[in-house]
């Protein structure tokens, strides 16, 4: 069984808690105790918790899923997704949540990513076997991401 029960407590710490710390783990087990009943947790044989996303693991995951969307867009369309490490690092920063970790993530892939690519085929402004550009673009006062159609060179 899993369960979010205390995650509020860690995403109310500051950030150099991951979560394990003994005073977390009593705050967060007290937040157990008060939610599920006393046979219910007498039937629990061991409560695992885990620590807190950090934010130097993001650049990590975003090249994961970056990867995973490659691998799909080569499958269909045959295009190549190329994005530079100030792109890879807008979606790191963008795609963190304290409280909710790396879900936001692919929300933001899908939006920045997936539909602007989306669009470019749809529009016929790229063609199958083409390679995209992911660039990172600093707009005042956030940072964001700028898909590049091929040049029409290529």
């Amino acid at each position: 069984m899993t369960s979010n029960l205390g995650s509020e407590v860690i995403s109310m710490m500051p950030e150099k808690y991951l979560g394990s710390e003994p005073e977390v783990e009593a705050a967060i087990m007290d937040v157990v105790r008060s939610e599920l009943s006393p046979e219910l947790l007498n039937r629990i044989d061991a409560v695992s918790i885990f620590n807190r996303l950090q934010r130097p693991a993001m650049r990590r995951i975003v090249d994961i899923q970056l990867e995973r969307i490659s691998e799909r867009i080569m499958d269909g369309a045959r295009l190549r997704l190329a994005v530079d490490d100030g792109a890879r690092d807008v979606l790191a920063d963008l795609g963190y949540d304290v409280k909710y970790g790396a879900r936001p993530l692919l929300r933001l892939l899908n939006s920045d990513v997936m539909v602007p690519m989306s669009r470019l085929l749809l529009e016929v402004r790229i063609y199958m076997g083409q390679s995209i550009r992911a660039v990172s673009v600093s707009i005042t006062p956030l940072p964001c991401l700028h898909l590049r159609p091929p040049s029409r060179a290529n």
